[in-house]
């Protein structure tokens, strides 16, 4: 009698626990599978039936929300080595999962905004360094300026090819009123020079009306001074270098070392002079005149160039076209230059139009970004040696 009201008090409170918690059947155990429970849960004989190939189902019921879930036999486990109950641990799991999923999305969202925040700094950086500016500032008159910095060279921004490209889109565009050539070079190339002297000079005469300028910031020595002699004006701070009207070519000769090292130099050639600058080899008083006279020829070019540009406005002091280098005071007192003068005071004295408009060349933003990681170090030191052992860009004006 006893052991009936305990079943019945047992059955009873397994009645509100199924009533209030949620319930956990395991299929093809009719232990746990009792009317009352089939019934309370809505699960249908097929339901438990449809899963039979699970054997690691569980089905479980939240009398709150009324769904039906499937749970695993590690969430069963781990609610029986914790001693929590079953649903306990169902509901740490659904939480579990939709916490790991949250985050998975967040962290796609916030990949997706760093991308986006790079894209949007890439862009930013574009349009800093290629200086865009607006239709309507480029139909207003306005001086066209074009910077010619570093050295005068095949391949660099103050090659010809970039710079007559500026050139001509500054003259051709009839909303500027005048050019200006911002100058900042040791020199470098005759060649590259002598095509961008050529062009100016043919812009001047094509364009009567429109002048172009030449203001000298730190140096404008040797090629640079080329270009600006073609110029119809030059303008200089006071401590400026200008001039150097010369040609150097330099090498050196390691005959000695090798010999003392014991090392034979072995070339062969067609033609006597093919290895004239070769510097283990002795240099003959032939190939030395041979070399001068080209030196000398390139000179010739470049002092009548200089001559045609400025003219009468030259004072020849014994060293005009020796090669030195004057100060900015200097080189007023021979004519290299016509006044002491600013960018500022060139604006607003001499042309009377301070709406500057920048036409220089530009660097692409992969060139830009290979040259600041040091990308350039290798082509300087390949084009070093390439100067030193070929003919390959052998003149430089100095």
């Amino acid at each position: 009698m006893q052991s009936s009201d305990s079943n019945s008090l047992d059955n009873s409170n397994n009645s509100n626990d199924n009533k209030n918690n949620i319930n956990i059947i395991k299929k093809n155990d009719d232990e746990y599978i009792s009317e009352y429970n089939k019934e309370n849960l809505n699960i249908e004989d097929n339901t438990i039936n449809n899963n039979s190939n699970k054997e690691d189902t569980y089905f479980k019921k939240d009398n709150n929300i009324n769904e039906i879930h499937l749970i695993s036999t590690n969430e069963k486990t781990l609610a029986t080595d914790l001693h929590l109950p079953a649903s306990v641990v169902s509901q740490l799991s659904i939480l579990l999962n939709a916490y790991l999923k949250e985050q998975k999305v967040s962290r796609r969202w916030r990949i997706l905004f760093r991308y986006t925040a790079l894209i949007l700094m890439l862009v930013a950086l574009c349009i800093y360094l290629l200086k865009n500016v607006s239709d309507s500032d480029i139909n207003e008159p306005h001086v066209a300026l074009i910077k010619l910095e570093g050295a005068i060279e095949y391949g660099s921004p103050a090659a010809a090819e970039p710079i007559i490209a500026a050139l001509q889109a500054a003259f051709e565009d009839t909303a500027s009123v005048a050019v200006v050539l911002q100058m900042n070079s040791p020199g470098g190339s005759p060649v590259q020079a002598d095509m961008i002297n050529a062009e100016i000079m043919r812009l001047k005469s094509q364009y009567k009306n429109k002048l172009i300028y030449s203001v000298i910031e730190e140096v404008c020595a040797s090629g640079c001074y080329y270009i600006a002699a073609a110029t119809s004006g030059i303008y200089a701070n006071s401590s400026s270098m200008v001039g150097s009207i010369g040609v150097v070519m330099d090498s050196f000769g390691a005959v000695d070392l090798i010999k003392k090292l014991g090392i034979e130099r072995r070339i062969y050639t067609a033609g006597i002079n093919k290895s004239l600058l070769d510097p283990f080899t002795p240099s003959t008083e032939k190939q030395k005149n041979i070399i001068n006279s080209m030196l000398n020829d390139v000179h010739s070019q470049f002092i009548t160039a200089v001559k045609e540009g400025r003219g009468k406005k030259l004072k020849d002091d014994g060293e005009l076209f020796s090669g030195r280098v004057y100060s900015g005071n200097q080189a007023l007192t021979v004519g290299l230059i016509d006044d002491i003068a600013t960018m500022g005071e060139i604006m607003r004295d001499t042309i009377g139009n301070d709406n500057v408009i920048d036409y220089s060349p530009k660097e692409n933003l992969a060139e830009r970004v290979a040259k600041k990681f040091g990308a350039s170090l290798g082509i300087h030191i390949s084009n070093s040696m390439n100067n030193i052992f070929s003919m390959n860009n052998i003149f430089k004006i100095k």
